[in-house]
């Protein structure tokens, strides 16, 4: 049987690490669409998309430990085939109520998709080659949900609305086909016991103090970001009063200004060390939380500056942050890869509900996220730095267990 390269392994895992925008972003222009197909109104057709932003976190959250117990290729194969079953369905049903059920199956093969992507990384490639992985995956997370309604917008109006999840199905069917390839040995050191244990090891991350605290911090300025791309719309249109295709220019932009930065920063991280770094984020943090209502309420192009700083912090630490993580020798990288995914998906929901509250001003919403992000991660660095953590890798605060 055919067998991945490692740069075949790495096609896979950006396809992998895909998913949620394809999922749940390629679509959403063609909601007005489905409400007439389907009959209904707004109210039940949104829990097409927040029904599934939930079970797939449940999904990320479970079958990466299992992954450990059973190896990655059965449950990548077991997810991919889950999701094109859920994609398939959606696309042939004239009943919303099915649909949401088929969006639910749908769910849980991404959520699996999404934490073998983060997986499959540790499994693969150590040192710089780790690092480089995990950065070229967080410009894909940044990417994503800025290409999928563009994409998606292109799809409905040349085909229908059918489209944008016959297009899932078959990236998924790709990934499939690539799923078999995989050695059944990985990873090379599976979990040894049962089922439950290997869920039961999960929860221990999250009990573990130390861990959970610096992932939290590692996690907390997904908040601002997801803020910006749930309203980012109504600020540059509504507010002030660019087009559609501009709209798309401006939010592109400052994607783009964003990963440069991240990427010439981390030429400096091995420097600087890993505790200066997070100085530094926290200060960029919390200037960003004074740049967005000031200079970023003024005009278009200075909002759009503005915004530059929170997609360089949570690119940044999703390369920096969790190269940190996965490297830990007490857990296996499957459930740290579900228990940080999950993380971040949550987070970046309630982000998302922030963001979209009736402020009055949408860029308020974004403000309250990146202050309250600022605030969480000084409080748990300033703790960190002055007990210590059992975190292996952070010179200077890292203490033996």
């Amino acid at each position: 049987m055919l067998r991945l390269g490692e740069k075949a392994v790495f096609i896979l895992i950006v396809m992998l690490s895909i998913f949620g925008p394809l999922s749940t972003d390629m679509y959403l222009s063609g909601l007005p669409e489905m409400i007439d197909y389907f009959g209904t109104n707004e109210t039940v057709i949104s829990i097409t998309l927040y029904g599934f932003m939930v079970f797939m976190a449940l999904g990320c959250l479970v079958l990466g430990p299992i992954s450990d117990k059973y190896g990655r290729r059965p449950v990548l194969i077991f997810s991919m085939a889950v999701y094109i079953f859920g994609s398939i369905g959606c696309c042939l049903t004239s009943n919303i109520w099915v649909m949401i059920l088929f969006r639910i199956i749908q769910a849980v093969g991404g959520g699996g998709a999404i934490a073998l992507s983060v997986a499959l990384i540790k499994d693969y490639f150590v040192g710089d080659k780790l690092g480089k992985a995990l950065s070229l995956t967080a410009v894909i997370g940044v990417l994503g949900p800025i290409l999928a309604p563009i994409i998606g917008t292109i799809l409905i109006e040349t085909v229908d609305w059918q489209a944008t999840f016959w297009a899932p199905a078959l990236v998924s069917s790709i990934c499939l086909i690539m799923a078999f390839m995989l050695p059944g040995d990985i990873p090379t050191e599976k979990f040894s016991g049962s089922v439950a244990g290997s869920l039961k090891s999960m929860f221990g991350i999250f009990g573990n103090r130390d861990f959970f605290s610096f992932m939290v911090l590692v996690c907390i300025f997904i908040l601002p970001f997801m803020a910006y791309l749930a309203v980012s719309s109504y600020i540059y249109q509504d507010m002030f009063g660019v087009s559609a295709g501009a709209y798309s220019l401006f939010l592109a932009a400052s994607m783009i200004i964003g990963i440069v930065c991240m990427t010439v920063f981390q030429k400096f991280i091995g420097r600087l060390g890993n505790r200066v770094t997070l100085w530094i984020l926290l200060c960029i943090g919390a200037m960003d939380t004074i740049l967005i209502p000031t200079v970023g309420s003024i005009n278009e192009y200075l909002f759009m500056l503005s915004m530059v700083p929170a997609i360089f912090l949570i690119t940044t630490f999703r390369s920096f942050g969790y190269n940190i993580l996965l490297n830990q020798r007490d857990y296996s990288s499957g459930s740290v890869s579900s228990v940080l995914n999950f993380t971040t998906f949550m987070l970046g929901f309630v982000g998302m509900m922030i963001g979209s509250m009736p402020w009055g001003n949408f860029i308020y919403g974004i403000t309250f996220c990146a202050g309250i992000s600022s605030v969480i991660f000084f409080a748990i660095w300033a703790y960190t730095v002055k007990k210590g953590t059992t975190v292996r890798g952070i010179d200077g605060v890292s203490r033996d267990s």
